[in-house]
């Protein structure tokens, strides 16, 4: 427990001044788009990180499902559990953000495009994650359960991420960092905020796993007693 409140303060210690470092930059150091987006142009500065995080957070979900599969241990549950609630919060964030920006680049709040609705299908299933999770009363069948389904959603995420380059799309392509059209304060400002989002989701996932663990004990303590 201790040694998870020292990694969880040391990521936070690292994820506050590389949030305020990114949106300083954001609004005061990265050049403003005048011709069409305008001021909603620097939601891309958080809305990237917030897609990549959330990508990694399922990614842990679905890792933690394989290591659950494979070695019935239950505390790889409890970690891919974690992962999907925090990569959901971020991605309702995502959604939020990419609507913010449509409606500036596009003139609508909301298009059906492959990028944005297949990451809808996205959020929609690792929804069912949790509705699944909260409808099954055994721990081990909800822990199998769980992670069939966390695996299984993994491909959607995997879509979503080259929908853009296989199909049709008006999403944007993330810029490559070997683009030499990308101005160094619009780059390093971007990677100020990526880190920063990472160190965040890292924070978060090492306390919401230890606040399940606690949760546990106690649920073994109230069993002792009654």
């Amino acid at each position: 427990m201790k040694t998870r409140y020292k990694v969880f303060l040391a990521l936070t210690i690292i994820a506050v001044p590389l949030f305020i470092a990114g949106l300083i930059g954001t609004f005061y150091f990265t050049p403003l788009e005048v011709k069409q987006i305008g001021f909603n142009q620097k939601i891309f500065y958080f809305h990237v990180p917030m897609a990549i995080t959330s990508g990694v957070a399922f990614l842990v979900t679905l890792i933690g499902s394989l290591a659950y599969i494979v070695t019935r241990d239950e505390k790889y549950d409890k970690w891919a559990a974690s992962a999907a609630e925090i990569g959901l919060v971020f991605s309702a964030m995502l959604l939020l953000m990419g609507i913010l920006w449509g409606r500036a680049a596009w003139g609508v709040w909301w298009t059906w495009d492959p990028r944005l609705t297949s990451y809808l299908v996205v959020v929609l299933l690792y929804m069912g994650y949790f509705v699944l999770r909260s409808s099954v009363e055994s721990t081990t069948q909800r822990a199998r359960y769980s992670a069939a389904l966390g695996t299984v959603s993994y491909m959607a995420v995997i879509f979503t991420m080259i929908s853009t380059r296989i199909l049709r799309s008006t999403h944007p392509v993330i810029f490559s960092l070997h683009n030499s059209g990308v101005e160094p304060e619009m780059l390093y400002t971007f990677l100020l905020a990526l880190f920063g989002t990472f160190a965040l989701f890292g924070a978060i996932l090492v306390i919401r796993v230890s606040i399940e663990n606690i949760r546990e004990e106690i649920e073994d303590l109230k069993d002792m007693i009654g």
